[in-house]
């Protein structure tokens, strides 16, 4: 199978990015002579095109979506201080934790040397 190459295109179809001049690549297929398998290589080339440029647009779409998400700082003291309690709430439990090991043993030595005082 014969292989296109890539060339700019027009440059008002591009995006512009960051500043510089819109630049847009687009896939130019190369010659091809036509056979009897021909016409149907063509169009399931023709399908997968188009499922790939409704990948690729879903995915612009969605990082879209990401990039705005990430600009919005609306909520975000809400949110920091939301991770700090919970920072805040496993540092507690885990002290707690600490201090009924400690507090157990301690009350296991005290039973220990009370029962030598009297037996």
């Amino acid at each position: 199978m014969a292989y296109g190459r890539r060339v700019r295109g027009k440059p008002d179809q591009g995006v512009r990015a960051r500043g510089g001049p819109p630049v847009i690549l687009k896939f130019v297929p190369a010659a091809r002579k036509r056979s009897a398998t021909g016409h149907v290589l063509q169009r399931i080339e023709t399908l997968l095109e188009r499922k790939m440029h409704r990948i690729v647009t879903a995915f612009t779409k969605r990082m879209a979506g990401f990039r705005k998400l990430l600009a919005d700082s609306d909520g975000s003291v809400f949110v920091e201080y939301l991770l700090l309690l919970t920072l805040v709430g496993i540092g507690v439990i885990v002290g707690l934790a600490a201090v009924r090991t400690a507090l157990i043993d301690e009350l296991v030595q005290l039973a220990g040397a009370i029962a030598t005082i009297h037996p």
